[in-house]
């Protein structure tokens, strides 16, 4: 509409013409969606390396936990992903609210060498920032994921999503979906491996200075 500043398309799959044809119109790439059967790959998990649910109550825990959600908030703000919308911040009693709600769940990795949490990943029945395809009763979502840049390649995060994905297994969930910005490299990789992307999320900002006299909607 006219006078609007920012545009929003999102794609399927199968429609690489439209998404080339916005392209050209300016858009760019902003997020996706992807979606895996509910089906454990049975990592083995190595001596060094501990993975457990958090639980509301194991105070350490849920400190880990919000230690590796800050630095999650702090790696999507800064360069080259610049994702403002992220949280600044987390409080602990936000975290365990959120634990504390039906089928929400999540995990941390530590390194028993030093005890120092070196991943997280969280799992919920139901999420709003999902395409409608998966808002289904026999699906849950990955909601938030990070591993620290300096153990990045030693398979730690496939050990936190296989915990994850035995954890829907286990409820009778027939998948697992997640979505993420697709500027996120290390994510489009990570996720694209292990998950079938169905929808392509695309934005153009046009520039504000046509509408500066009449306003902007």
């Amino acid at each position: 509409p006219a006078g609007w500043l920012n545009h929003a398309v999102s794609t399927y799959e199968e429609e690489r013409e439209l998404r080339n044809h916005l392209f050209h119109q300016g858009f760019g790439g902003v997020c996706m969606d992807a979606v895996r059967p509910a089906v454990a790959m049975n990592l083995p998990v190595p001596a060094d390396l501990r993975i457990r649910e958090v639980e509301s109550g194991d105070i350490q825990s849920v400190m880990a936990w919000l230690e590796l959600s800050d630095l999650h908030t702090a790696y999507m703000r800064s360069a080259p992903i610049y994702l403002g919308s992220a949280q600044e911040r987390h409080e602990m009693a936000e975290l365990r609210e959120w634990l504390a709600q039906e089928s929400h769940h999540a995990w941390i990795a530590e390194r028993l060498s030093d005890g120092m949490p070196v991943a997280y990943l969280q799992l919920e029945r139901e999420t709003g920032g999902t395409s409608m395809l998966v808002r289904d009763p026999c699906n849950m979502a990955v909601t938030g994921a990070f591993t620290r840049p300096e153990v990045r390649g030693n398979g730690i995060a496939s050990l936190m999503l296989d915990a994850a994905v035995k954890k829907a297994a286990s409820c009778g969930m027939a998948s697992v979906s997640v979505d993420f910005e697709s500027r996120n490299a290390p994510a489009l990789s990570f996720w694209t491996r292990h998950f079938t992307p169905f929808t392509f999320s695309v934005l153009r900002c046009v520039d504000g200075r046509l509408f500066s006299k009449g306003g902007a909607a």
